[in-house]
């Protein structure tokens, strides 16, 4: 015993108890798509657990990558076309498709900053402008402009 506390007060059958009814392993549960879900959606319980979603599908609607509130990706979804890819295509689209999530999850973020400051009487042209500056947060607008650029770069007709 250290500095006179009892850190291991907790007799060890209560501990089992505890975990007994942990969902610790959920994340291992390998289960057949389809089997439980909602509607036939594999991803329908879980978005209820991690809050707002932000999603963005690629033109060929090969890939969609799933944000969360924060721009780290949660899910990416490949259609059976991928199969057509190699492998560094299906990367470089993943990463790039990723990449337009993240923004569009940050610049829901700026907005829903914004909107609340501008509830509260704030100044919201300085506070956008210093998300946008300061914590490299996109407005909605320039999130949708990005997608819109990458998109037309990478899939435009050829003249």
């Amino acid at each position: 015993m250290i500095g006179g506390d009892d850190w291991d007060d907790i007799p060890d059958e209560e501990l089992v108890e505890d975990f007994a009814d942990d969902d610790t392993f959920a994340a291992l549960d390998f289960s057949i798509p389809g089997e439980g879900d909602v509607d036939g959606d594999p991803v329908a319980d879980d978005r209820d657990d991690v809050g707002s979603l932000f999603r963005v599908t690629n033109p060929e609607g090969t890939v969609t990558v799933a944000a969360l509130m924060n721009g780290a990706p949660h899910r990416v979804e490949l259609s059976p076309a991928v199969t057509a890819m190699t492998e560094r295509e299906l990367a470089h689209e993943v990463v790039t498709v990723a990449a337009l999530a993240h923004q569009q999850a940050r610049a829901a973020v700026h907005a829903f900053l914004v909107e609340g400051m501008r509830h509260l009487g704030y100044d919201t042209g300085a506070l956008s402008s210093g998300l946008s500056r300061q914590l490299s947060m996109p407005t909605p607008d320039e999130a949708a402009e990005a997608a819109a650029r990458v998109f037309r770069a990478r899939y435009a007709e050829p003249d």
